[in-house]
């Protein structure tokens, strides 16, 4: 893979990069989840245990299973989609 060869190229692929993870984060019910089990943290009076480091993995792994089907659904047609584009750019 080879560098882009103007600088705003650049530097636009590295703004799409760096706006991925937000992207990515309101999605999907990842945030959802982390307001939640901070609300019920604070809720039972514990405010360091678990710490944000855990309730931030139970989420994404939450959130992931949330998601599967989704994402299933999205493999699937890219699937069904890529069929078509390799057929076109073969001709």
């Amino acid at each position: 893979m080879s560098l882009p060869d103007s600088p705003l190229q650049l530097i636009g692929i590295l703004f799409l990069l760096s706006i991925l993870p937000l992207i990515i984060v309101m999605g999907t019910s990842f945030l959802k989840l982390a307001v939640v089990f901070s609300i019920l943290r604070n809720a039972l009076g514990i405010q360091q245990v678990p710490p944000n480091i855990a309730l931030y993995g139970l989420a994404l792994v939450l959130s992931l299973f949330i998601m599967g089907p989704t994402l299933l659904a999205v493999k699937r047609a890219l699937a069904s989609g890529s069929g078509r584009w390799r057929s076109f750019l073969d001709v």
